[in-house]
């Protein structure tokens, strides 16, 4: 767990028992394809053995401080139904039991904030040397994805969507380590080359701060190229703002005109709808409860619950649309 956390910032049980030799590589990718019911059937240990070491992974993420974070283990290589349509989301089994606690410890990540941290300074200032002709390339190539999707120049096929969701835990158990989320991946074709884009839009449950992150990746003449961009990348003025003045800053902000472009074109999806029929809003246990109660966490849950994603959407930065939101709760 040690290693797993100084090279990523957060380590995963399935890694912890591949790098152990309980868990071979080759049969941990048969479970991911699918050709192996459970996870537990496949590795050279008794049950017994593989609930000690889960057991003694939980402890050490206790005494080195590391943050539980679930994550959602879902079939590799589904294909689309008659090559045609979304490709269907099929969630892996884990243990022989089936039991709840069981399958949510063999998908919880722990993470160590501070590595990540850490990391990523190391990522900002390897990145200096390129930022320039980067930001250049990624501005360019985001305000043409933009100018043609809102022209109806380019037609966007939605692979993958995590409806409106309540993640915590990752630093602490309160509001301000807590936000609502959704997040969309989506592919087209621009001048011949292949697109791939991907965006998450997030509300701080704390701050109330709104944020939309995400990745531009380009199938080209020059070779796959990728940009990630996002409102928060901006650390000089979206760390000192408020919710108010970020809404305001960044209405007209590159990743919001991609946003704002893109999602009306994917809400009647299959991939939507496919995304809306297994999600749950978050992860109920003890520690969820006082977040729920919370005036932000309700609205989240009431929009997730009738599929009004593009209200969340206009939420994450206009916050005279969020305040009449939030008085439907009245």
């Amino acid at each position: 767990m040690y290693h797993q956390c100084q090279e990523r910032g957060y380590a995963a049980p399935v890694d912890v028992l591949m790098d152990i030799g309980v868990l071979p590589k080759q049969k941990y990718e048969d479970w991911r394809f699918g050709r192996v019911s459970y996870l537990e059937a496949i590795c050279t240990v008794n049950l017994r053995k593989l609930s000690f070491i889960m057991h003694q992974m939980r402890i050490y993420a206790r005494k080195n401080d590391l943050k539980p974070s679930y994550c959602y283990y879902k079939r590799w290589g589904v294909k689309k139904k008659n090559g045609q349509g979304h490709k269907p989301v099929i969630p892996l089994r884990f243990s022989k039991s089936g039991k709840p606690d069981i399958e949510k410890w063999y998908a919880t990540h722990f993470v160590d904030v501070k590595r990540i941290t850490e990391l990523k300074k190391i990522r900002r200032s390897d990145m200096n040397g390129q930022k320039n002709l980067e930001n250049d390339e990624k501005q360019f190539l985001i305000k043409s994805l933009t100018e043609q999707t809102i022209l109806g120049k380019i037609q966007w096929t939605c692979t993958e969507y995590n409806p409106i969701s309540l993640t915590y835990g990752i630093a602490d158990d309160s509001a301000d380590d807590a936000c609502l989320s959704q997040m969309f991946d989506a592919e087209t074709n621009l001048n011949g080359n292949a697109v791939q884009v991907d965006i998450m839009e997030r509300i701080e449950l704390g701050s109330g701060k709104g944020d939309i992150t995400g990745s531009v990746s380009l199938d080209g003449e020059q070779g796959f190229e990728r940009y990630e961009y996002g409102i928060s990348y901006d650390t000089d003025y979206y760390d000192d703002c408020d919710a108010e003045s970020v809404g305001v800053h960044y209405r007209e902000s590159l990743p919001a005109a991609l946003a704002n472009a893109l999602l009306p074109a994917l809400t009647q999806s299959e991939a939507v709808a496919s995304g809306f029929s297994f999600a749950r809003f978050c992860y109920e246990d003890d520690e969820v409860g006082p977040l729920l109660r919370l005036p932000l966490a309700k609205l989240g849950e009431k929009l997730m619950r009738e599929r009004r994603l593009m209200d969340f959407h206009r939420m994450v930065l206009d916050m005279e649309f969020r305040r009449q939101l939030l008085t439907e709760l009245c």
